[in-house]
C-alpha cells in the first residue's frame, strides 16, 4: 500500500498536513522495483504555499519511506492553483480564486451530497477580466433541498482534464447552493425564490399559499396582492391598491373594481406620482353653472378632465363608495383631497396650493341641499404649496407643508358634498386659522383674508375653497376645482 503525505515545507515540526492513498500507475517490469505513483493534491490547504511531499510503502514488512524524486532538485512542490470561498451574486456563483491562468478555461463540477450520482458541470469566465474571481455561471439546480439549500461538493477544474484547483479556505469544499436565489421555483416557494422558507416576499400577482408569503401580507385567491388596473381584465381595486402594489405606476386613467372587486371595472383618472403617497381617483370635477354634480355620473373619463374648464365630470355615488371601500348604507373613513386647473387671479398670483382632508368619517353622498354630515372621527386638514406653477397636469412633487391643523365645522350648508366653514384649531407650530394665508406658513394671497371655507358645491353649484391662496372660487371664473377620493383606511387598498 503506498500513502503520499504532504507536510509544510522546512516546518521544523515536521507536522503532516493531510495524507492521500497513492495510485499506481505503471506495474513493476520483471524484477524492477521502478513505480510510477500519483498522489492525489491535499483536498485542503490552509493557504497558497510550498509542500513537501513524503511517500510511504507499507507490506507485511513494515512500512518504510520512499524518497520524493518528481522535481529534479526539489523535494518541495507548490500548489498553485487554489480557491477559498464561493458567493452568491443573484442566482450566479462566483468563486475567489488564485494561481488561475486566465488564458485557460475551467469548469464547475457539483456532486450533491446525499446522492454522488447527481452531478452537474458548469463553463466558467473570469469576471470582468479579474484573475481572482471565477464566475461558475447560473446555479444549477436538481439537487436535493433541506429547508432553503442544496448541499453540495465543488470542484473546480481545468476543462477537458482531471486537474483540479485545490481548496484553500476554511472547513470544507462543501458548500450551500441557495434555492432561494437560483432564478426557479423550488422547494417550499410559493413562486420563484420567494414566499414559503424564503425571506424574501412574492410581489404583485405573484403565487401565494398564505398571507405571509406576499410583500403585503394579502394573498388573494393564491394570488399576492391586487392587479395592475391597466385594461379591463387587470382591473384593480382602487388607485390606491395599483400604487401600493406598484409603486412606479404613473399618473392617468386605469380600471378599478373597488376595494373588494365590489362592482363591475369601470375606468377612472388616477393620481399616483406624488401628494401623501398617492393613490387618488378622481371623483368629480366642478365650477360656476357649467357643473351640475348630482348623485349620478356626468361627463367621460376619456375626455379632458383635467382640463381647464373643460367640462363636468363625475362617477357615480356608488363609484366613489366603491373606491373608498364604503359598503352600501355604511359610513367608512376616507381622505380627500382638493386642487384646481388653473387659479382666480383676484386673488393670487398663480396656481400654488393643493389641500387635503385625512380621516373623514361618513356616508359619502352627493345630493342638493344636504350635504355630508359632519365626521364622526377628528380629521386633520392640510395646505400644501408648490413654488413654481402647477398647470393642473404637471408633478410638482409633495409640495410643502403650508397649514396643518383640525376643522370641525363641517356638515352644514347649502349644497352637495363636504362643506366646512371656520372652527379650525392649529397644531402645534401653526396658527389657529389660515385666514387667506395671513396664518399660513408661507402666505399665497394677494389680498384677501378670512375664515377657511372649503365647499364643494354652494347654492349655485360654484366652488369655495379658501385657505392660504385667498378665495379661490369660481363664481365668474373660468377653472375648474377637482376633488379626489381615496379609502382613509391604511390597511384598504
Amino acid at each position: 500500500m503506498f500513502t503520499c503525505v504532504y507536510s509544510v515545507a522546512g516546518d521544523k515540526g515536521g507536522k503532516l498536513t493531510v495524507s492521500t492513498a497513492g495510485k499506481v500507475v505503471a506495474e513493476p517490469v520483471h524484477t524492477s522495483l521502478s513505480y510510477s505513483i500519483v498522489c492525489a493534491s491535499p483536498q485542503y490547504v490552509a493557504a497558497k504555499r510550498t509542500y513537501a511531499l513524503t511517500i510511504f510503502y507499507e507490506d507485511a514488512d513494515g512500512k518504510r519511506s520512499i524518497p520524493f524524486k518528481g522535481i529534479k532538485g526539489r523535494d518541495g512542490m507548490l500548489f498553485d492553483m487554489v480557491w477559498t470561498k464561493t458567493n452568491f451574486v443573484g442566482n450566479e456563483v462566483v468563486v475567489d480564486v488564485s494561481g488561475f491562468d486566465p488564458k485557460k478555461q475551467y469548469v464547475c463540477e457539483y456532486v450533491d451530497e446525499a446522492n454522488s450520482n447527481i452531478k452537474k458541470i458548469t463553463d466558467s469566465k473570469f469576471l470582468d477580466n479579474n484573475k481572482y474571481k471565477l464566475n461558475c455561471g447560473k446555479q444549477p439546480t436538481g439537487f436535493t433541498i433541506k429547508l432553503t439549500s442544496q448541499r453540495v461538493k465543488l470542484a473546480i477544474k481545468l476543462k477537458g482534464s482531471s486537474t483540479a484547483a485545490t481548496y484553500a479556505g476554511t472547513g470544507t469544499n462543501l458548500i450551500e447552493l441557495p434555492t432561494c436565489q437560483n432564478g426557479i421555483k423550488d422547494g417550499s416557494e410559493s413562486d420563484v425564490d420567494c414566499g414559503g422558507l424564503c425571506k424574501q416576499k412574492c410581489g404583485p400577482q405573484k403565487k401565494c399559499a398564505k398571507a405571509g408569503d406576499c410583500f403585503n401580507n394579502m394573498c388573494l385567491k393564491n394570488t399576492c396582492g391586487g392587479k395592475s388596473g391597466t385594461s379591463q381584465s387587470e382591473a384593480a381595486e382602487s388607485c390606491k391598491q395599483i400604487i401600493r402594489d406598484y409603486p412606479k405606476a404613473k399618473n392617468g386613467r386605469y380600471w378599478v373594481r373597488g376595494v373588494g372587486n365590489t362592482v363591475a371595472p369601470f375606468k377612472v383618472f388616477c393620481w399616483l406620482v406624488d401628494r401623501l403617497g398617492g393613490g387618488w381617483t378622481l371623483g368629480f370635477t366642478n365650477g360656476y353653472h357649467w357643473c351640475h354634480t348630482g348623485s349620478g355620473a356626468q361627463g367621460n373619463v376619456d375626455g379632458n378632465v383635467l382640463g381647464n374648464r373643460a367640462g363636468c365630470y363625475k362617477m357615480a355615488d356608488d363609484k366613489i363608495r366603491a373606491v373608498i371601500g364604503q359598503k352600501s348604507g355604511q359610513s367608512s373613513k376616507f381622505d380627500v383631497m382638493n386642487d384646481q386647473s388653473t387659479w382666480d387671479r383676484r386673488y393670487t398670483s398663480a396656481n400654488l396650493e393643493y389641500t387635503v382632508m385625512l380621516g373623514y368619517t361618513e356616508r359619502w353622498h352627493f345630493t342638493r341641499w344636504t350635504p355630508v354630515g359632519p365626521s364622526k372621527t377628528k380629521v386633520s386638514f392640510r395646505s400644501y404649496y408648490w413654488n413654481s406653477d402647477f398647470d393642473g397636469t404637471n408633478t410638482r412633487g409633495e409640495g410643502t407643508l403650508n397649514w396643518k391643523g383640525t376643522v370641525t365645522n363641517c356638515g352644514r350648508g347649502s349644497n352637495g358634498g363636504i362643506m366646512c366653514n371656520g372652527h379650525t384649531q392649529g397644531d402645534s407650530g401653526f396658527s389657529g386659522n389660515p385666514n387667506g394665508g395671513a396664518g399660513c406658513k408661507k402666505r399665497l394671497s394677494t389680498r384677501w383674508t378670512g375664515n377657511m371655507h372649503w365647499y364643494m358645491s354652494h347654492s349655485n353649484y360654484d366652488t369655495y375653497v379658501f385657505v392660504c391662496a385667498g378665495a379661490q372660487h369660481t363664481s365668474g371664473r373660468h377653472f375648474n376645482h377637482r376633488w379626489w377620493f381615496r379609502s382613509g383606511d391604511d390597511k384598504s387598498a
